[in-house]
């Protein structure tokens, strides 16, 4: 792999990598409700696999997209019962519909390892001009939303304690390379 195109899937991997460890990270500090943030650990998994060239099986894909609405749907439920913030909820959401925009990589649903593969040296975004700037505003959104949460003010998300800061520095992280991920299809075109 040379050139523009060897550099988008490096960073593509070095993105996916941090969102996987920042949302590890979110997993181990986080002391209560821990599974929305091992939720988005699963959810940038099909983004790692793609950073590597790995062809996600669609079925696979199909699972991590419908696990992660139906999380972003019981965080909502949970939010709305307890009175708390939904945004942990927004950040599932956000994600379940950049999985969805995004989908899984070019030749992931067929069944021989041949057909399955990218093309040697080649790091194929399949994602047309119109959905990956979908892509993009959505993670965009998120983005914003995380870092408000993290910003101290009248208008911010009451952060009491250590927990939920580093819970909001890894969900800004984990949008930012989501953010760069969107935006990679727009980039390579």
């Amino acid at each position: 792999m040379t050139g523009h195109g060897g550099v988008l899937h490096h960073v593509h991997l070095a993105v996916a990598v941090l969102g996987v460890v920042l949302a590890l990270v979110a997993v181990v500090a986080h002391r209560h409700e821990r599974w929305p943030h091992l939720v988005m650990t699963v959810a940038m998994l099909p983004g790692l696999l793609a950073g590597s060239s790995r062809a996600v099986p669609f079925a696979a894909w199909l699972a991590v997209v419908l696990g992660t609405f139906a999380a972003a749907w019981a965080g909502a439920a949970r939010a709305r019962r307890g009175g708390r913030s939904p945004a942990t909820a927004l950040e599932l959401l956000a994600m379940a519909v950049l999985l969805l925009v995004l989908g899984p990589e070019e030749g992931s649903g067929s069944s021989t390892t041949a057909e399955a593969a990218p093309p040697s040296g080649a790091h194929v975004h399949s994602v047309p001009g119109d959905t990956a700037a979908v892509a993009l505003v959505v993670a965009a959104a998120w983005f914003a939303l995380a870092v408000r949460r993290c910003v101290p003010g009248p208008a911010a998300v009451a952060v009491a304690g250590r927990d939920p800061l580093v819970r909001s520095v890894c969900s800004s992280g984990m949008a930012a390379s989501m953010l760069v991920m969107a935006a990679i299809p727009l980039v390579a075109a």
